[in-house]
């Protein structure tokens, strides 16, 4: 005897998946396009949230391919990662893409602490050019 798991709520259920992969495609891609000083005051770092992220999203892909899922079978606890994988999304869009008040102040102190005198001064300033050519 087979039971069909279909209606509203797997279907609510399978969009959610979808959406959770596609969050994670987008958190891969944005994690490895941002400089180093967007993970200012972020202890674990851009390979804490890259590497399970991908790993999520391989074994969604696999699940997916029927082949596949032959050749793997253990590829469909995507369903009980999902759950994880969400979470860990949240808190990279809290920590990293949208920071407290004390990282944002962190990262600001990083990117204004590896400038030189030079870089802080105004470009159109007469005597800043003249002080940074004898200083030369």
């Amino acid at each position: 005897m087979k039971i069909a798991l279909m209606g509203p709520g797997m279907i609510v259920m399978v969009v959610l998946y979808v959406l959770a992969a596609v969050a994670a495609a987008f958190l891969i891609l944005d994690a490895s396009r941002r400089t180093a000083l967007d993970f200012t005051g972020v202890w674990e770092g851009r390979w804490a949230y890259i590497v399970p992220q991908a790993f999520y999203l391989a074994i969604y892909v696999v699940a997916q391919v029927p082949f596949l899922t032959k050749l793997m079978p253990w590829a469909v606890v995507y369903a009980l990662v999902g759950p994880l994988a969400v979470a860990q999304q949240f808190a990279y869009l809290l920590r990293v893409v949208f920071p407290t008040h004390g990282r944002l102040e962190a990262r600001l102190e990083a990117r204004y602490a590896g400038m030189t005198p030079a870089g802080l001064t105004d470009p159109d300033d007469e005597t800043t050019i003249a002080r940074s050519a004898t200083n030369a």
